[in-house]
């Protein structure tokens, strides 16, 4: 592998997992940081736009980053797109 495609990698890693790699927060950690930030918006609240608001949970936060990944390694138009058969869409479904 070539330092620069390495270095590019890197850097697309740490967009989307930012922070510092000694102290990696787990998946816990950002769930909750992910949830206090939102409440501290007030999300949950009637007034708010987002009156419908629940925590989301770690698994979540999981498939959140893994679909963030799974974009940014094989790019579609629409994220939807990724979630069709492979034989309706041959180049963006997925079985």
């Amino acid at each position: 592998m070539s330092s620069g495609l390495k270095a590019m990698d890197s850097h697309w890693v740490e967009a989307v997992l930012p922070g510092n790699p000694s102290i990696m927060a787990t998946m816990d950690e950002r769930a909750t940081n992910m949830n206090l930030w939102a409440m501290l918006l007030n999300a949950g609240a009637e007034e708010s736009v987002y009156p419908d608001f629940k925590p989301i949970l770690p698994l979540e936060m999981c498939c959140f980053i893994a679909l963030y990944i799974w974009q940014g390694l094989s790019p579609s138009p629409q994220v939807k797109m990724k979630f069709k058969l492979q034989h309706v869409d041959p180049v963006n479904g997925s079985n």
